[in-house]
């Protein structure tokens, strides 16, 4: 059984070699990095690695920023010539300890859907996010006892190839945030099943990469992408409330500016976010 490792770098080469030199123990892995349109000397060490110490890796450069989503689908791309069985969707930052590869290759072959890979974050371990209705941001399960209303963490994932022939690939308008829980429920909702491995697991470092970004311009990808999430997949009550709760949380920022003047670089992004919702700016923000 062949499978496909796709990560996505911007501006992290360092972990993403790291993350390399984790998962080259077995011959059946097809490696893929999407470069995602990096600094020019970011990308040049990647390059430089893979060419003069791990050609077996393949390298794919972008030259826009596409995004986690959308890198990782120009991976799909590239691994499909190579038919693989499963996609597997690894952050950069994870760190896949001995045999781990080999425990993945057993664990699959009796699995179908969406498989889920937990992270160890420290001393605990994140194995699903919970799926919650107007909630900016999402909340992980960190027990193995799992409840009906989880979706897999994109940040460690299987996916089966009949998956992405059924409903399509990742929804590159979340760009970042929200679309690990958009897959989940799409393909729940094709009827193929969720589970999350219990014996295998990786070391998952903080999300420096997205930090860097900034407060602001992260809370306003969460409140757009919040808003999409919800009118994509919600109950119809809460479709039906979903303007209400845009206004109120408008109304909520602008109470900010006036009493916390200095959280206004804040309160205007996440204004920002609702707006963009609503004239259909997806994708990239900024």
């Amino acid at each position: 059984m062949r499978i496909a490792i796709i990560t996505v770098n911007y501006n992290n080469a360092e972990k993403t070699i790291n993350f390399l030199r984790s998962v080259s123990q077995n011959s059946d892995v097809i490696r893929i990095v999407v470069d995602n349109a990096s600094q020019a000397d970011d990308r040049a060490a990647l390059r430089t690695h893979i060419e003069q110490h791990d050609s077996s890796a393949i390298l794919v450069e972008s030259e826009t920023n596409l995004g986690f989503s959308g890198g990782n689908n120009l991976g799909i791309q590239t691994a499909e010539k190579y038919e693989p069985e499963w996609y597997v969707f690894l952050n950069n930052d994870t760190v896949a300890s001995e045999g781990f590869l080999d425990g993945l290759l057993q664990e699959l072959k009796n699995k179908e859907g969406v498989v889920g890979i937990p992270l160890r974050e420290g001393d605990k371990t994140a194995y699903a996010g919970r799926v919650e209705w107007l909630k900016p941001t999402l909340r992980h399960y960190y027990q193995p006892d799992l409840e009906e209303n989880f979706y897999i963490i994109g940040g460690g994932v299987a996916v089966h190839k009949n998956v992405f022939h059924e409903i399509g690939y990742w929804d590159d308008r979340f760009f970042l945030y929200f679309e690990d829980v958009d897959l989940s429920l799409r393909a729940k909702e094709a009827g193929f099943p969720l589970n999350v491995l219990k014996n295998i697991s990786l070391a998952h470092a903080s999300q420096s990469t997205t930090k860097k970004l900034g407060v602001s311009i992260l809370l306003r990808y969460h409140f757009r992408n919040t808003l999409l999430f919800n009118a994509l997949h919600a109950p119809w009550p809460v479709k039906l409330i979903l303007p209400f709760w845009s206004i109120w949380t408008i109304l909520k920022q602008l109470v900010k500016l006036v009493i916390m003047p200095q959280r206004r670089g804040i309160a205007m992004a996440i204004m920002a976010g609702v707006f963009d919702f609503y004239i259909g700016k997806f994708g990239k923000i900024l």
